[in-house]
């Protein structure tokens, strides 16, 4: 129990670190990995009308850059379908013939999974996302206790990319303030020189 959260505390000290997203779902996955014994894994973000998942974060213990800003359909993907419905996460054993990963075959082939868990980001009640832990080389069944810690985990990156998004619309709003303010300034020079303009031709 005490070394459970002392895995939770070190990753949500790990990601809270900073308020730069990307380097926020970096630092996730590789802890994540490295907590889990995983030689893989992948952070995917929704678009907002859920039509496909970027990967936005990804370790690999050997980097070949397979999954990097990959776009995943999630129309006819058994597997992303049953954690949007579900909210739940999804611990497939067989990943190369589960029929829940028929349409995604050629990507678990390519990146070599053998098993997967797939744990949703929930914000709000919806799916915003998902954490992949990936099994290569040979099969892992998940236990319910590592399916639990990993979805605190995730719960600890949701808070963290809340905290990224919500920074980014203030920094946003901050600058688009400073450019109505430079416009104004502007504005109210070129009012002076024309009213000075005015008084010399009427001198």
């Amino acid at each position: 129990r005490a070394e459970r959260l002392d895995v939770i505390n070190r990753i949500s000290l790990a990601v809270s670190s900073t308020l730069d997203l990307d380097q926020i779902l970096q630092t996730a996955a590789r802890e994540i990995a490295k907590v889990f014994d995983v030689k893989q894994t992948g952070i995917i973000l929704f678009d907002p009308d859920l039509s496909y998942g970027r990967v936005a974060a990804e370790f690999q213990e050997t980097p070949d850059q397979t999954g990097s800003g990959v776009r995943i359909p999630l129309a006819d993907n058994p597997s992303l379908q049953r954690v949007l419905a579900t909210k739940q996460p999804l611990a497939i054993t067989d990943a190369r013939r589960d029929p829940l990963t028929a349409t995604i075959r050629d990507v678990v082939e390519m990146r070599n999974i053998e098993s997967i868990l797939i744990v949703p980001l929930v914000f709000k009640g919806e799916v915003i996302g998902t954490i992949g832990l990936d099994a290569i080389d040979s099969p892992r069944v998940f236990t319910s206790d590592e399916i639990e810690l990993a979805e605190t985990i995730a719960n600890q990156v949701v808070v963290a990319i809340e905290n990224a998004q919500l920074f980014e619309r203030e920094q946003g709003t901050i600058e688009e303030l400073r450019q109505a303010q430079q416009r104004l300034l502007q504005s109210e020079k070129l009012a002076t020189i024309g009213q000075m303009a005015a008084g010399i031709a009427h001198e």
